[in-house]
């Protein structure tokens, strides 16, 4: 083989792996090009079926670039290894990205973004409250989304035509439109599960993603932490908008960052110790810094789920009982 046809072939390869196009796409391109272009000798020297791509990627291409990571690698103290996922129905389909970031000496820098901390930052908030909102999300969807048996019997109790939204674990701040829907059907929720409360027997028993959605639908306080849910991921999700981009943002990185930090602790922190003390100074365990449960920001949305009706009943009933 010609370096000239051997150097088309590996680029026509690259090329599918770079634009996730599936190999029999690739040949079937391939065979095209050869066609429109008759005379053109490195085209009709190319050789390329789905099986000869294939191989060539995973045997050829895949083990050289390993190869080559491996030997950078060694040269370096300090290295990180991390996995990535895109949001969108067709990437999730396929498997996890894994990705390694080192510092190249040719580069004299290390290019980052800070999307992925800002979801997994989200992600501790979000888990250290215990309010195991993500159970409930991937319970309700996979429930009604595995077995259409249950979306038929939910519209036929509810006659409510919505379902729940698929929760991404990966992508945290992107799944705010997942707790709009389920706080928008909740009431529908809560009335389906409550239909099969004398019936035991029933087929929807069985599934264990109906026994961990009943039990976390009956939170009374589910709405309002539903609501802040929505709202906090909402306050970030600008950033992912305007900095996930080919764009060179870095230099505005830092600022964006220093005002998400600093709106977000407005919330809890005092006034006073905000305007006095620089924010990395800040101690988030005196509680001297923080304000009062009742000053507390939860957002409009959340604020107006605690002064309902059946929270105020629930808060009550705890008062009289402490």
């Amino acid at each position: 083989m010609k370096k000239s046809t051997a150097i088309a072939e590996i680029s026509w390869c690259l090329q599918a792996v770079i634009t996730h196009r599936s190999f029999r796409d690739a040949e079937t391109d391939c065979t095209l090009m050869k066609a429109n272009f008759p005379d053109e000798k490195i085209a009709e020297n190319m050789k390329l079926k789905k099986d000869k791509i294939s191989y060539g990627v995973t045997f050829g291409l895949g083990l050289y670039f390993r190869s080559e990571l491996n030997e950078k690698i060694k040269n370096y103290y300090f290295c990180v290894v991390g996995c990535d996922e895109s949001l969108n129905k067709y990437s999730q389909s396929q498997q996890m990205n894994i990705t390694v970031r080192y510092r190249d000496s040719q580069e004299s820098e290390v290019k980052t973004r800070g999307i992925h901390t800002l979801h997994d930052s989200f992600k501790t908030g979000i888990t250290a409250t215990n309010w195991n909102l993500s159970d409930l999300f991937r319970a309700l969807y996979n429930f009604f989304n595995d077995v259409p048996i249950h979306r038929g019997d939910f519209i036929r109790i509810t006659n409510c035509l919505q379902f729940p939204l698929k929760f991404c674990n990966i992508r945290w701040i992107q799944n705010a439109p997942v707790a709009q829907r389920t706080s928008g059907i909740l009431e529908s929720i809560q009335n389906f599960f409550d239909s099969f409360k004398n019936q035991p027997k029933n087929h929807h028993l069985k599934y264990n993603n109906f026994e961990i959605a009943r039990k976390l639908v009956k939170d009374n306080l589910l709405p309002a932490r539903l609501a802040f849910f929505e709202m906090f991921a909402r306050d970030i999700e600008p950033f992912l908008d305007e900095f996930q981009s080919d764009k060179p943002l870095t230099r505005f990185l830092h600022t964006a960052l220093y005002q998400i930090v600093h709106t977000t602790m407005t919330r809890i922190v005092k006034k006073e110790v905000l305007d006095s003390t620089p924010i990395k100074d800040i101690d988030m365990n005196d509680n001297k810094n923080l304000k009062i449960n009742n000053d507390v920001d939860v957002g409009f949305g959340a604020r107006k789920c605690l002064k309902s009706k059946f929270v105020a009943e629930r808060y009550s009933s705890i008062s009289a009982r402490l």
